[in-house]
């Protein structure tokens, strides 16, 4: 029996270098997690493993715009960290951390004290120093030559019996609107909110409401954001 002895060693080698690639992918995976969140504070995690007790499903979850981990930014104990996969949990208010090669024990809450800011869905958040329940997270919703508007964004799970034995969920969408006007954070909910704020432009605002009423029933967050900049640019042509 003739025995091919080169083919034989090349498997091998083969094996051989398919195995340390591998190994090359996932140190270098553990490596940008330990590089995260640091050796020292995985004991600091509210958990190591998140686990989602709600049904969920591509149309109806408890995170922000999407189920599945998105590539973004996080400011993780005051160090920036580019590319990393990330889930923001709107029930909890918590940011979720994830590696490319999705492993479990990589899907992780960061410790929300050490948060500062991140990026998300071309989406920026901030933490605020303000009173709040939850870890004030709040949404860079418009940066303005007068003041900032900040959206808090929350969901709430709601059960629903299907046909099924199975409990489904909706989730149900919350906003907190805040301006950050003469170093104040201010909440608002709606127009006269603003009049109250800047009564010179009482008639301009009115006047807003009245020609975005459809907008304000189907997308209250995109009416309010509109209105900021809308307020923010006259307040710029008269002074």
């Amino acid at each position: 029996m003739n025995i091919n002895y080169a083919l034989i060693v090349s498997i091998f080698l083969s094996i051989g270098s398919f195995s340390a690639q591998n190994s090359s992918t996932r140190t270098k995976a553990l490596q940008q997690h330990d590089q995260l969140l640091g050796q020292q504070n995985i004991n600091l995690l509210e958990g190591v493993n998140f686990e989602d007790e709600y049904r969920s499903n591509a149309n109806e979850h408890r995170y922000f715009k999407e189920l599945q981990y998105q590539l973004g930014e996080v400011t993780y104990n005051n160090q920036s960290y580019q590319d990393v996969f990330l889930r923001y949990d709107l029930i909890e208010d918590v940011l979720l951390v994830n590696t490319k090669d999705n492993l479990s024990y990589f899907d992780l809450k960061l410790i929300p004290s050490k948060v500062s800011e991140f990026k998300i869905h071309n989406t920026s958040f901030v933490k605020l120093p303000v009173i709040n329940d939850g870890n004030s997270f709040y949404e860079v919703a418009y940066l303005g030559n007068h003041y900032n508007f900040y959206v808090d964004l929350r969901k709430t799970p709601k059960s629903v019996l299907g046909n099924s034995s199975l409990v489904s969920y909706k989730f149900i969408e919350g906003f907190t609107f805040l301006l950050n006007y003469n170093n104040e954070f201010i909440e608002v909910s709606n127009h006269r909110d603003f009049i109250k704020l800047f009564p010179d432009l009482e008639k301009q605002i009115k006047d807003y409401n009245k020609a975005n009423k459809s907008l304000r029933k189907s997308d209250e967050k995109a009416y309010l954001v509109n209105l900021a900049r809308f307020i923010d640019k006259r307040l710029t042509t008269i002074n």
